[in-house]
């Protein structure tokens, strides 16, 4: 069983990975949730300021309205 900690490691090490591959001046961050448990909280790990990460989500959730599920 993956522990909190043991999967924020793990997401560290996939955040420095990200970074060493992308271009400079590109921001990113990598969200975490676990399937089928809304009580967790999501967690993420990033480059870039925080309000910079909430900004982009609003703009990918702008652009990107939920479909019809029995569509998926």
């Amino acid at each position: 069983m993956q522990t909190p900690e043991s999967v924020r490691a793990r997401m560290q090490k996939i955040a420095q990975d990200v970074a060493d591959d992308l271009p400079k001046g590109y921001g990113f961050f990598v969200l975490c949730f676990k399937f089928g448990d809304s009580t967790q909280p999501c967690e993420y790990v990033s480059n870039a300021r925080r309000k910079d990460v909430v900004a982009a989500m609003q703009d990918f959730i702008q652009r990107n309205p939920i479909q019809d599920p029995s569509l998926n």
